[in-house]
């Protein structure tokens, strides 16, 4: 159509990821682009509120990598010191189980646990031979 004025228009979307950061000093509010975000915490330099104050990571990622690589070696090394350390009582306490239970035998036996002896009366002789043994201790006539 003549005397008809035709206008092109291009629409260009853009997608933008932003991270909230309130500054420390006054307080205010701005958005960053992740990727900003992300070099300033690998590369820990200075970067400013729109009022002008400066602003670090004082810990880069690089470093808070280290230091939780360091911890966790650390908590690695008492984990395996910790299951050596059960593994070991666990052990002790078998062979007491079984020292006990071998006492307990020649006990029945009427073997006296101090001097290796068979005796009738078990508990007289400990009484009488070996008052301050643990095994004679507590025990009285019935």
């Amino acid at each position: 159509m003549p005397g008809m004025r035709v206008e092109q228009t291009n629409v260009i979307q853009l997608a933008v990821s932003l991270d909230a950061i309130d500054c420390p000093n006054c307080g205010v509010v701005f958005a960053v682009t992740s990727e900003f975000d992300q070099r300033r915490r690998e590369d820990g330099e200075t970067f400013y509120c729109p009022s002008g104050h400066p602003m670090s990571y004082s810990e880069t990622l690089k470093q808070e990598n280290r230091r939780l690589r360091d911890k966790n070696a650390r908590l690695l090394a008492t984990v395996d010191q910790l299951q050596t350390d059960t593994r070991q009582l666990q052990n002790d306490v078998m062979d007491k189980a079984k020292e006990v239970r071998r006492l307990k035998q020649r006990s029945k036996a009427g073997l006296c646990t101090e001097c290796r002896r068979h005796f009738a009366n078990l508990q007289r002789h400990m009484e009488t031979k070996h008052p301050t043994s643990e095994s004679s201790k507590g025990k009285g006539k019935a």
